[in-house]
């Protein structure tokens, strides 16, 4: 994975505020300021070392270089690690092969999905999902976050596969997968040890799965993250959820004890995971209007 290459900065320029002119502009635009530094995959290999390198002193030098342009840099705002995404699972570097990828104008992009036995194919993001629809394109390199704003899971079908007996954290994340992320949705149950992914499916909260605990983030809370959505009230549900799943009463939000309850009783009165999940999917649609109407 890469960082992407949206490197996104806030800059002295264009909105004013207080007499100082404001703006977010893209890394391709700083790079074309300082006349250095290239679109490179595979640069990061996870976000503390990508934060090392911002926050030390190549980002100093980095903003150090656009003073003599009149710009003073402020901070930057990454969009989080490109991922690959196809009509088929990309699991090795032989299911590349064929495949028509659209990449954004970029010689190394160019490149690095030819090494791969991909046809790149340049195209405008806004034009991506007709094109996947219409088989133009077979794929693509991008964010989670722009894939879910896109709605590039309509044309990109997905069956999600977690472990049997659903709890807190699986019930919750399917729920959010379902509302916010892949309405369309279906979820397949498997025994949590010797399971192999099959074609077009999506893991949650399980070994070796696409979205699970990563650091102190329970499985909500990375889909969240990873999906760039930015809501307070799953914010919150996101603690909830935390508490009741890592028992470590880090966020010691008063909803957890009730809501923890009602996880069990559900857990307790229903053997069947999918009528687990859509009688937490009920609760939680509750949860969820009364943290959307609270204060910060």
């Amino acid at each position: 994975m890469r960082k992407h290459a949206f490197l996104e900065l806030a800059c002295l320029w264009r909105q004013t505020v207080r007499g100082l002119d404001i703006a977010i502009v893209e890394r391709h635009w700083i790079v074309a300021q300082i006349d250095q530094g290239h679109l490179l995959p595979f640069l990061f290999k996870d976000t503390a070392s990508f934060r090392a390198v911002t926050e030390g002193q190549l980002g100093k030098d980095l903003f150090a270089k656009l003073e003599p342009k009149g710009i003073r840099g402020m901070a930057y705002w990454d969009n989080g690690f490109h991922i690959m995404s196809a009509n088929r699972p990309l699991h090795h570097v032989a299911d590349f092969k064929g495949l028509k990828m659209r990449i954004q104008s970029s010689k190394v992009l160019d490149a690095q999905m030819r090494a791969l036995g991909a046809i790149p194919q340049v195209m405008a993001f806004s034009e991506l999902y007709q094109a996947l629809q219409s088989g133009v394109v077979d794929g693509t390199e991008g964010t989670p976050s722009n894939l879910w704003t896109q709605k590039i899971y309509e044309v990109q079908k997905r069956t999600w596969v977690t472990r049997k007996g659903v709890h807190v954290d699986r019930i919750a994340s399917a729920w959010l997968i379902r509302r916010f992320i892949d309405p369309e949705a279906t979820f397949k149950f498997v025994p949590g040890k010797g399971y192999t992914r099959e074609s077009g499916e999506l893991r949650f909260d399980m070994f070796e799965a696409e979205y699970t605990h990563v650091g102190e983030d329970c499985t909500f809370q990375t889909l969240v993250r990873r999906f760039g959505l930015r809501d307070r009230a799953l914010r919150a549900i996101g603690e909830v959820v935390h508490d009741i799943d890592c028992k470590d009463d880090r966020f010691n939000r008063p909803e957890t004890a009730g809501t923890a309850a009602m996880i069990r009783g559900i857990v307790q009165a229903y053997e069947d995971d999918t009528k687990r999940i859509d009688r937490g999917s009920a609760l939680l649609d509750d949860l969820y209007e009364f943290f959307s109407k609270q204060r910060e």
